[in-house]
């Protein structure tokens, strides 16, 4: 009985292309624009009122 090999996966560019794609996604991603909720604050009090 002949004993055959079974073709195995190549896993090793899997490696690289996981590392690629995670690099692109994190440089990607700090490229945007903050966004967020924009506020407008009310104006400071002046010195002369008391504050309760």
């Amino acid at each position: 009985m002949s004993s055959k090999k079974t073709p195995g996966i190549n896993s090793t560019s899997t490696a690289d292309i996981a590392f690629l794609l995670l690099c692109y996604f994190l440089m990607s991603s700090s490229m945007g624009s903050q966004s967020g909720l924009s506020r407008r604050l009310p104006p400071m009090p002046a010195d002369d009122q008391q504050l309760t």
